[in-house]
């Protein structure tokens, strides 16, 4: 995952190195100034949230950083967020440090401690290692939808992005039961309409079976800037 030649980056990292910080500038629009007018902007806006909902300033970056400090636009994606949030609370509650670390079906999903050379977020998922009879499906979302979120409280995930590696090998039937129109638009809306995360790259590997019907449906709600940032690869192939 990374170059000769160049820093070896962690996803956790304790300072930012000054080419993000430019990176930040020029693709994200994020000056001083705009951090301060778009902040302002967006809190007045969120004023008339309903009461008892308050954004702390660093989640209100988030969604700024996303849309390239359009206020406007980081204000439509929050409202979608919330309104995603009291639709769906179960997929926020919090999950017992003892129930992850107690079911093999939890390493379905993985944050990769190195990021690449461009300072993308690295996640590879394995559906395959899932066993519905060993967690029940609505765990399932909730631990996915975690996955994608609690990297964006990391500042490089949310100039740079991610890179997304998903390895269906080792899904079968007992998975595809669950690749319903229904669950597929939640995933979508949850990933691609609301979280103020950037996606680079998908790479997919051993895209048979499941994938297929995943694909066949998500690929028309797909806009073609973000179909063409999806890679198949065969087995034993790489995927960077």
């Amino acid at each position: 995952m990374t170059k000769e030649g160049m820093d070896t980056l962690l996803f956790k990292m304790d300072h930012i190195p000054d080419r993000f910080w430019n990176k930040a500038s020029i693709e994200l629009n994020e000056t001083d100034e705009n951090k301060v007018k778009g902040l302002g902007k967006l809190k007045e806006l969120t004023e008339i949230y309903p009461t008892g909902i308050t954004f702390p300033e660093d989640i209100l970056l988030q969604f700024l950083r996303h849309s390239k400090f359009d206020v406007i636009k980081a204000s439509t994606r929050l409202k979608r967020f919330v309104c995603f949030w009291r639709k769906h609370p179960e997929l926020f509650a919090s999950i017992p440090e003892n129930y992850i670390s107690s079911k093999a079906s939890t390493k379905f999903g993985t944050i990769l401690p190195f990021r690449c050379p461009d300072g993308c977020t690295i996640l590879l998922t394995k559906p395959g290692l899932w066993d519905p009879s060993e967690m029940e499906f609505e765990d399932f979302k909730k631990l996915a939808f975690m996955l994608f979120i609690q990297p964006l409280c990391e500042l490089m995930t949310q100039i740079n992005g991610y890179k997304i590696i998903h390895d269906f090998g080792g899904t079968s039937v007992k998975h595809f039961k669950y690749c319903t129109p229904e669950n597929l638009r939640l995933q979508y809306e949850a990933a691609m309409q609301c979280i103020p995360a950037r996606y680079k790259e998908f790479h997919v590997v051993n895209g048979y079976g499941v994938f297929t019907a995943i694909w066949t449906l998500l690929k028309p709600l797909l806009s073609s800037k973000l179909r063409s940032r999806v890679f198949f690869f065969i087995r034993n192939r790489r995927a960077f």
